[in-house]
């Protein structure tokens, strides 16, 4: 489901570019830490990002953040309503390797 809306779709949505990354890391399902190292920021950080984006969107879990994205997206337009958010590493993106 949260496949292909872009970090770009994600700012008209008045989300930072930051906050917009971050919010494609969560609806993967990737945890702060591996957030916070994929985008070299630290944890606490990405803690105050995800805090943020929950209070835009009125939400108060990841699942729900990705689902109101996608409803707020596919209602703003995007080019890509109703796919979803793009996998990070179709963005250029990549989890450090363990």
């Amino acid at each position: 489901m949260f496949e292909l809306i872009t970090p770009d779709a994600l700012t008209r949505l008045r989300l930072s570019p930051c906050e917009a990354e971050v919010l494609v890391w969560v609806a993967q399902g990737k945890t702060n830490a591996e957030i916070a190292a994929a985008l070299q920021i630290s944890t606490p950080t990405v803690k105050k990002h995800i805090e943020r984006i929950f209070r835009m969107l009125g939400v108060r879990n990841r699942l729900a953040a990705a689902v109101a994205t996608s409803e707020r997206c596919a209602a703003a337009g995007s080019p890509n309503t109703g796919r979803g958010l793009k996998k990070p590493s179709s963005l250029g993106l990549e989890l450090p390797k363990s």
